[in-house]
C-alpha cells in the first residue's frame, strides 16, 4: 500500500524506499512491540482511503485504533485529504445515480472517518463490562497520579518529540525539503503532507508522555 500513496504525492516508490531507510525504522524494526504493526496499519489506512479503497481502509483503521490511540489522528488527517480532494472514490458518481444516492455516495468518506473512534469507543465498553474498568480510565488515573499530563512534563515531552522529529529523517534533509514544500506550496498533495506532519505532531504533544525515571533521566543529563 505505500505504493498507492507514492502514487498519490507524485513520487513513485521513492517515497516508501526512503521510509524504511529512516533510524527510527531500522532500530524498531527488528523487535516484537506494536509500534511496526500499528504504523504498517496506519499506512495502509492512509493509502487504501486516499485510493478510495474505503472498506479496506476501513479494516485497516480499526486494526490501528487496537493498537494505539494516536489512531484517532487519522481522523482529522484524513478529513484534509477529503477537504482538499485527494480521495479518488469521491472523484465522480456513477451515470443515472439518483441525488439521493449521490449524496449517500459523497458521504462515504467521511463516513469511514468515523472508524477508529467507533472501534475505540466498543472497546471500552467491551472492556468495561467484561472487567468493570475501561482502558482510558486506567490512563486518565495514572495521568493524575503520576502528574504525566503536567506542564513541566508536557514542555519537556515537547522538546524532546521535537528534537527526536529531526532524526527520523537524517537532519540535513530538512532545508532542502522545506524549500520544495514552500515551492510546492500550493499543490494540494504538499498540503496534505503538511497537514499530516502538523497534525500528528500536535497530537503526538497531548497523547505522548514520558515517566518519571525518563524524567530523572534527562535531570541528570543536564548536571
Amino acid at each position: 500500500e505505500m505504493d498507492s500513496l507514492a502514487d498519490v504525492v507524485s513520487f513513485g516508490i521513492a517515497p516508501a524506499v526512503l521510509f524504511v531507510a529512516v533510524p527510527a525504522f531500522v532500530v524498531n524494526g527488528s523487535s516484537l512491540e506494536a509500534d511496526l504493526p500499528f504504523l504498517a496499519f496506519w499506512m495502509a489506512s492512509i493509502a487504501l482511503f486516499l485510493s478510495g479503497r474505503l472498506m479496506l481502509a476501513a479494516l485497516a483503521m480499526a486494526a490501528a485504533a487496537m493498537l494505539a490511540y494516536q489512531a484517532v489522528l487519522l481522523v482529522p488527517i484524513l478529513f484534509c485529504g477529503i477537504r482538499l480532494r485527494l480521495v479518488q472514490a469521491s472523484a465522480s458518481s456513477p451515470a443515472g445515480e439518483s441525488l439521493r444516492a449521490t449524496r449517500l455516495h459523497k458521504a462515504e468518506p467521511y463516513a469511514t472517518l468515523l472508524t477508529p473512534l467507533l472501534v475505540l469507543i466498543a472497546w471500552q465498553l467491551f472492556t468495561r463490562l467484561t472487567t468493570g474498568t475501561m482502558p482510558a480510565g486506567k490512563l486518565a488515573e495514572y495521568f493524575s497520579t503520576y502528574a504525566f499530563q503536567a506542564i513541566q512534563h508536557k514542555l519537556q515531552n515537547a522538546l524532546m518529540l521535537f528534537i527526536h522529529s529531526w532524526w527520523i529523517v537524517f537532519p540535513a534533509l530538512v532545508p532542502g525539503a522545506a524549500a520544495m514544500a514552500w515551492r510546492r506550496r500550493r499543490e494540494p498533495e504538499t498540503l496534505f503532507l503538511l497537514a499530516w506532519i502538523g497534525i500528528f505532531f500536535a497530537g503526538a504533544l497531548v497523547i505522548f508522555f514520558r515517566s518519571e525515571e525518563h524524567t530523572s533521566e534527562l535531570q541528570s543529563l543536564r548536571h
